[in-house]
């Protein structure tokens, strides 16, 4: 069965909190990375440049990709990793020298205790089940569009814990536009403390 807190979602719209919330979320968690002793350079994979065209930007997008972090000069390029790793449907190796983030924001974390799970989203596989990010970043934001904590969470150790407990975890579904409609996203809800005991997810904030 599909549950859904009756309070969840009323203070705010679905599609809001991509447009707004999700880029401010980004871009806080850019600003982190730029400030780390490690990053040699970084990828905004929603802007151009001389290293990303448009035709890998919107390749890295439809995987779910919003930075890549270089922590290697001699890291591979949005192409070869496009090439060598995406097509295949395989994550970047710990080694490579460059890490890709997903970024979610979430007004309802400091409520609830609990990330969202993503596994559907109109009729397609959700951003949490399609992604090829090494991690997800999971910023909790409020409705002053300040960030006031947020989780780093290991992809793949994110998916392998769904699937182990994927006769206890909490289901949840969203119709964004009334029931019956096909604008709708499904997933579950799973406690933030229980993947930080886990050592899936670790505190940034």
């Amino acid at each position: 069965k599909w549950l859904m807190p009756a309070t969840a979602r009323t203070n705010t719209n679905f599609h809001s909190d991509i447009e707004v919330y999700g880029k401010i979320g980004e871009e806080w968690f850019k600003n982190i990375l730029t400030t780390s002793k490690k990053t040699i350079s970084l990828i905004d994979c929603s802007i151009c440049d001389d290293r990303l065209g448009v035709k890998e930007m919107e390749e890295l997008r439809r995987f779910d990709i919003d930075i890549l972090q270089y922590t290697k000069e001699d890291a591979p390029l949005p192409r070869d990793i496009i090439d060598k790793y995406y097509t295949n449907r395989k994550i970047i190796p710990d080694n490579a020298g460059v890490t890709a983030y997903e970024i979610k924001t979430d007004t309802q974390i400091g409520r609830t205790r609990n990330i969202f799970y993503e596994e559907m989203s109109h009729t397609n596989p959700g951003c949490m089940a399609r992604t090829l990010s090494n991690y997800i970043v999971y910023a909790g934001i409020d409705f002053n569009k300040s960030i006031n904590e947020s989780y780093l969470i290991k992809t793949l150790d994110l998916r392998r814990y769904v699937l182990d407990n994927f006769n206890t975890v909490k289901r949840c579904r969203m119709d964004h536009r009334g029931s019956g409609s096909s604008d709708v996203t499904a997933g579950y809800l799973i406690n933030i403390e229980e993947l930080i005991t886990k050592k899936i997810a670790t505190k940034i904030l």
